[in-house]
């Protein structure tokens, strides 16, 4: 006489307003009924909470000159920060989805790739390299990576602590003390381990961010079956109104019911007056509809800065006007207007006009000078950009100025080339970051670069790269595009057209007048040289000196034996002054290729040492890098002793510069004398400064050889 249905219902976890079931019959066999008339009706009490909402920022300082930031407002806390729910339908192709776990999805990639990549991929696709908050989601991805057939994979997860040593930080921002390490981990083996992979056992292990892994995306965030009208006010600094563009004071913005996120675009004004540091600061003041406030998270505020880029005034104190000759100093300060979120730095010339009566190394001295200082780096890995000691290098090598004053540095490690400015400033010049098998043509930071070694400018500011990982050479002209010059890719020692020439550990590059490329081929002992076609541009290689037997001969061209040659330098009359490393030795070519001993012990072996003297008496230790000043004075980094020594060329004289002659490498700022160096692997000079690189402290050194004041970012005076 009766029968049943059930209704079953679903936890979607989704906050929203109660609901109501109506069950209505439709049609019936042999059964009388009023049709539409309701038979019974549910109302569906919804237990979910309202999601808190919470503000973040993909940037906290903006340019002057077309500089923006986008403002998310979104519902759920910092550990729920994905710009999507799920991935698209265009992407899941390219993985393996998992599986759901407390309405967070997770996807595993097929390709593998390095750990900054697989983060940007994760973020560009909405999502994140996933963040590990508990044993069960541990135990959850290790389980459903075995159903899929990949339990013997490591994957990437977003844990890693780049910024800052042992300090391990999620990539979304989840403040979940969860860890999972294996025995003995994580340990930072060779100094660079920074990234963190989910093992097959289910532990964790760090590792270098260049290695390959597949890696697992995670999405997640809270959303609405309403519309949440978040209500926010706006605060900055005095005058922020005209420095921001499309600025409302005050007001709300709405998620959409089904979204999870809603933006504000702040962008910076240009102007051209000198300002003080310009922020503005968006703050929540609540939920339209929650009296309680139990919807306000944790991140209610963002403040964006402006980089103002015009130049403030200086201006001058000094302690005293007279300098007691015994032991009298004399402190000059300099002041700016308004402080600025970057450094100035302030080149100062003493006795402008040659004319004083006071001889400076005589009279007076100026105690800043005959200082190392560091000038970018925190000494630990990482590949992050900012000013002075916020950036972070991977064992960086070869370096080179351009006209302006900038100095690039080769990367290796972390397979990019940086830009320095004069104020310390670090920024990604060339390079995405991969290791690039072959050389793909593109724009510079699109395309990868394979442990870019060594940098070079031509004459026409074209700069050129020694690929350390593909024993190529390629060039980024002017426009930033990158292309192949030379080397096919694989080891050896051939000549030829691009595709022809092989090369070894190249270890140096130098033009000469006319616009030859000469090179240091250190793993087959020879200089070769490129010469260019004048009307297509492509390289021939041919050998220039050195017979490619590890011996010790001065001879004419490829009669020559060399030792591991390294730095190359060429005068105002194209002769060759090149480091033979193993023979410890500087050995000269002349333009028609007479090899002969310029510095250290003209016999085989050279004589290893650290000894100040004349072009014969001196000794060196393996010197290695080599540059030549304006003077034609010659600089070296002895690379054993882990000194900077330098050659005068008209005095004939050799001696240690900066550095104490050390067998392990160290570190130490301070006098040139008190100063200490780890393997300098690149030097480069301008006028009014040094700069080396000092490959194993993962620095950027720096000597000032002209007085100047640094006003450091938001100082006011120095």
């Amino acid at each position: 006489s009766s029968g049943t249905f059930t209704l079953s219902l679903l936890d979607d976890g989704v906050y929203e307003e109660d609901e109501t079931i109506v069950v209505k019959v439709t049609t019936a066999e042999n059964i009388q009924f009023t049709a539409d008339e309701a038979v019974v009706s549910y109302t569906l009490q919804d237990d979910d909470s309202a999601p808190q909402v919470s503000v973040v920022s993909n940037l906290d300082l903006i340019d002057e000159e077309g500089g923006q930031a986008i403002l998310t407002f979104q519902l759920g806390d910092a550990s729920e920060s994905g710009g999507k729910l799920d991935m698209s339908p265009g992407l899941k192709s390219n993985y393996i989805y998992l599986g759901e776990k407390d309405n967070h999805k997770y996807y595993l990639s097929e390709r593998h790739e390095h750990y900054n990549t697989a983060k940007q991929i994760a973020s560009d696709a909405g999502g994140y390299l996933a963040a590990v908050e508990s044993a069960a989601e541990n135990t959850f991805i290790r389980d459903k990576m075995k159903d899929a057939g990949y339990n013997h994979n490591s994957v990437w997860i977003g844990f890693n602590d780049e910024e800052s040593e042992g300090n391990f930080k999620w990539v979304n921002g989840s403040k979940s003390t969860f860890t999972n390490w294996s025995n003995g981990q994580p340990d930072n083996a060779g100094g660079r381990e920074d990234y963190t992979e989910l093992m097959n056992n289910g532990y964790w292990n760090d590792l270098p961010g260049d290695h390959g892994r597949r890696y697992i995306v995670e999405f997640s965030g809270s959303i609405s079956s309403v519309n949440t009208v978040i209500e926010y006010a706006v605060s900055g600094s005095d005058g922020y109104e005209s420095e921001f563009d499309n600025i409302v004071d005050g007001g709300s913005v709405t998620i959409a019911a089904g979204q999870s996120t809603a933006t504000i675009t702040i962008a910076a004004a240009s102007d051209t007056v000198n300002d003080p540091i310009d922020e503005i600061t968006y703050t929540i003041t609540g939920v339209t509809g929650d009296t309680e406030g139990a919807q306000l998270g944790t991140s209610l505020s963002k403040t964006i800065q402006i980089a103002d880029n015009d130049a403030p005034v200086v201006s001058w104190a000094a302690s005293a006007e007279t300098l007691e000759e015994d032991s009298g100093t004399v402190l000059i300060t300099a002041s700016l207007d308004n402080q600025k979120l970057t450094s100035s730095t302030i080149n100062v010339n003493v006795n402008p006009n040659n004319n004083d009566t006071a001889v400076y190394g005589v009279d007076y001295e100026i105690l800043e000078l005959n200082q190392v200082s560091t000038f970018a780096g925190t000494g630990q890995t990482g590949s992050n950009d900012g000013i002075g000691s916020e950036a972070k290098f991977r064992y960086p090598r070869g370096s080179t100025l351009d006209a302006s004053g900038n100095l690039y540095v080769a990367d290796v490690d972390n397979n990019l080339i940086r830009k320095i400015d004069a104020s310390g400033n670090v920024t990604t010049w060339a390079g995405n970051g991969d290791w690039a098998h072959d050389r793909t043509e593109g724009s510079k930071l699109e395309v990868g670069l394979a442990r870019p070694a060594f940098l070079v400018f031509d004459s026409s500011g074209n700069m050129y790269v020694a690929e350390d990982g593909r024993s190529r050479i390629s060039k980024i002209d002017t426009s930033g595009n990158v292309t192949l010059v030379s080397g096919n890719g694989d080891w050896g020692d051939q000549t030829g057209s691009k595709n022809e020439t092989q090369f070894g550990h190249i270890s140096g590059m130098a033009f000469d007048s006319s616009g030859n490329l000469f090179v240091s081929d250190q793993s087959h002992h020879k200089i070769k040289k490129l010469t260019f076609d004048p009307s297509t541009g492509a390289a021939t290689s041919t050998d220039f000196a050195g017979s490619g037997s590890y011996s010790f001969e001065n001879a004419n061209g490829t009669s020559a034996s060399f030792k591991h040659p390294m730095g190359i330098a060429i005068d105002s009359n194209d002769n060759l002054y090149v480091s033979d490393q193993n023979n410890h030795n500087i050995r000269k070519i002349t333009p028609s290729g007479d090899v002969t001993t310029y510095a250290g012990n003209p016999n085989q072996n050279g004589g290893w040492g650290q000894k100040d003297g004349s072009l014969t008496t001196a000794r060196f230790r393996s010197p290695g890098p080599l540059t030549m000043d304006s003077n034609g004075d010659l600089w070296v980094a002895d690379l054993d002793a882990n000194t900077i020594i330098k050659i005068d060329v008209s005095e004939g004289y050799v001696s240690r510069f900066a550095g104490q002659v050390m067998n392990n490498s160290s570190h130490a700022d301070g006098t040139l004398d008190e100063a200490k160096f780890s393997r300098p692997s690149s030097i480069s000079l301008n006028s009014s400064s040094i700069f080396i690189v000092d490959q194993n402290s993962h620095r950027i050194r720096k000597i000032d050889l002209l007085p100047s004041i640094t006003i450091g970012a938001s100082s006011s005076s120095s």
